[in-house]
């Protein structure tokens, strides 16, 4: 932004204001007018996976069971932490909408044992 050299006091204020601004109100200002809609990243599947999305429209995730990874907010009963952020975001990329379970750890990785439930997990097998 430009600013008339004769006003310091505005220079002062709008710096303040700026460095109030969050990272993800910032974000927002960038996607809405820096990148284009055509030029959002989305997530190309070939046929076999956008089959078996088609196949499985209900895809269900344990949650609340290792802070802050993944945790249930007590006030809103939601998932909260950095699996689910990844996975709603990945969710918004896909357009389709991850459903959660919330249990303890021995009966969510018993589920997901069963192939009942999945949660959320990050591994290099």
């Amino acid at each position: 932004m430009g600013i008339r050299s004769d006003w310091p006091q505005l220079a002062s204020i709008l710096n303040k204001g700026l460095a109030s601004l969050s990272v993800e109100e910032i974000d927002a200002i960038y996607r809405k007018w820096l990148i284009a809609p055509e030029q959002k990243q989305l997530i190309t599947l070939n046929a076999e996976e956008q089959a078996w999305l088609a196949a499985h429209p209900d895809i269900t995730l344990g949650s609340g069971i290792y802070p802050p990874w993944d945790f249930i907010d007590e006030t809103t009963g939601q998932p909260e932490g950095i699996a689910p952020d990844y996975i709603n975001l990945i969710g918004s990329k896909l357009g389709i909408t991850f459903k959660y379970i919330s249990d303890d750890f021995s009966k969510i990785h018993q589920m997901a044992r069963k192939k009942n439930r999945w949660y959320p997990r990050v591994d290099k097998e």
